[in-house]
């Protein structure tokens, strides 16, 4: 076995152990309690912190010499580690908090000689209530254990955007329109790692962000797929983008999806 598949696995395993814990947790008045805030700067809940926590103990044990970025504590740094792991144990917050059940736990790893979001070499995402896994390793990608064979292309009418630019709603939805001679619909949902990861596997037609307030492990797994996939990440200026994984960055702006071509297109 592959150490990218040995990785996809773990990825599987703290995933899918944190998501029971998450749904463990879900109706604990106790578990909505502020802690603090975290280093993303976003207001730590209770939850997220005993989340982070078991992932970070999982990953340190697991015989893979990993360098942890985590959004509560920031960059865990181990002596000569081989490769990093952006880690988001709750995307979803606010969903959690409301008791919207809609939320995603993610870990994926690189190289840690090459990290780089277009560099992912495994990892996994859960669809907490849903109870679904999405995993990729360097030979295929996965929805609960089973191989991924077909990408829906068909457009859906809908697409995800988080934005204060009022403006650009209506200019998105305007080209989007035009060109496919569809009506477009917009779903914000509160969990920028479903919805991008959603957009990826053509379940939704494109996410966009341009609020500042993105990181790069909201959307590491989104991310990662997209780059096996063939889909060009890019910004609101048209232009490609790649991420460091190995610090918490903040993203300006992202356009993820089968569609990022027409709205790159529009751009340019």
């Amino acid at each position: 076995m592959s150490s990218s598949t040995c990785l996809m696995e773990l990825a599987i395993k703290v995933v899918n152990e944190a998501s029971s814990i998450l749904r463990e947790l879900f109706y604990q008045d106790s578990s909505r309690r502020i802690a603090g805030i975290g280093y993303s700067g976003d207001i730590s809940f209770e939850a997220d912190l005993v989340v982070e926590k078991h992932i970070v103990k999982r990953i340190l044990s697991s015989g893979f010499k990993t360098m942890i970025v985590t959004e509560e504590e920031g960059l865990l740094s181990i002596d000569n580690p081989d490769y990093v792991a952006l880690v988001d144990p709750l995307d979803g917050s606010l969903n959690f908090y409301t008791r919207i059940p809609f939320i995603a736990v993610s870990v994926v790893f690189y190289d840690y000689s090459q990290p780089y979001t277009d560099r992912a070499i495994a990892g996994a995402l859960s669809n907490v209530f849903l109870h679904e896994t999405y995993s990729f390793d360097e030979e295929n990608m996965y929805v609960n254990g089973k191989p991924l064979e077909n990408i829906d292309r068909d457009v859906k009418g809908v697409f995800s955007i988080y934005t204060d630019d009022s403006n650009l709603i209506s200019r998105i939805k305007n080209i989007l329109e035009k060109t496919t001679n569809t009506r477009f619909k917009i779903r914000t949902l509160g969990s920028a790692s479903l919805e991008s990861t959603y957009s990826v596997l053509g379940l939704i037609d494109m996410f966009i962000s341009n609020t500042g307030r993105l990181r790069n492990l909201d959307i590491a797994f989104a991310l990662a797929i997209s780059e096996k996939l063939g889909l060009k990440s890019i910004n609101l200026a048209g232009r490609e983008v790649r991420f460091r994984t190995d610090r918490v960055e903040e993203i300006e702006s992202i356009v993820l999806g089968k569609l990022s071509g027409i709205v790159r297109n529009m751009l340019l």
